[in-house]
């Protein structure tokens, strides 16, 4: 867990709040291409260490499908680290891809 009291409390008030309220400050930067893979990566890791695998997969597929952001994964530190733990579960038959549902 993380010791960042903000992050706490967000960690306390679910995935999905917080899928939604880093979607909502990712578009705040989107313009700023560095500052915006910047705070991809940090809530891409962030989520990773705090939430299980389907809520992580879910908020992601929320930021792409429902919010559009323009991730660029040649931009991101995070997208090894992201596709070695969740890769294969995305895959169109796998059970972790069958069971998204966008928050």
């Amino acid at each position: 867990m993380t010791a960042d009291p903000n992050k706490f409390w967000t960690v306390l008030k679910g995935a999905e709040h917080y899928c939604h309220k880093l979607a909502q400050e990712m578009q705040a930067v989107h313009g700023r291409q560095k500052k915006f893979h910047r705070k991809v990566d940090q809530s891409i890791y962030f989520i990773m260490e705090n939430f299980t695998d389907q809520e992580v997969v879910n908020c992601v597929h929320t930021w792409l499908k429902i919010y559009g952001l323009p991730v660029d994964p040649n931009q991101l530190n995070s997208f090894d680290d992201f596709h070695a733990k969740y890769g294969i579960g995305l895959l169109p038959n796998a059970e972790l891809i069958k069971n998204i549902k966008p928050y």
